[in-house]
């Protein structure tokens, strides 16, 4: 009778962890991304598209951050201050 280590694969390869951190924020980043184009694609009221504006492109600036893309970074403070120009004085 042969015992299963589970902490290998079928290659005796030492199976590699799953950083949850990492992947959390990915889904953050292209749930941010989702909401951005559903913003620009379809027709909402402003309250809507302040929301899917900003909340998007503060998911794709937690991305951003992360792997420390510079310009992708100025790029969606700016979508985020513009999306609250919009609402309030536009």
């Amino acid at each position: 009778m042969e015992i299963i280590d589970i902490e290998v694969d079928l290659h005796g390869q030492p199976r590699q962890q799953i950083n949850w951190k990492n992947s959390i924020i990915e889904i953050i980043g292209w749930c941010g991304s989702g909401m951005i184009l559903a913003a620009y694609i379809n027709e909402f009221n402003e309250t809507t598209e302040l929301i899917l504006n900003s909340g998007g492109a503060g998911g794709v600036l937690l991305i951003c951050i992360q792997k420390k893309a510079l310009q992708p970074i100025l790029l969606n403070i700016a979508w985020i201050i513009g999306s609250f120009y919009k609402y309030f004085f536009y």
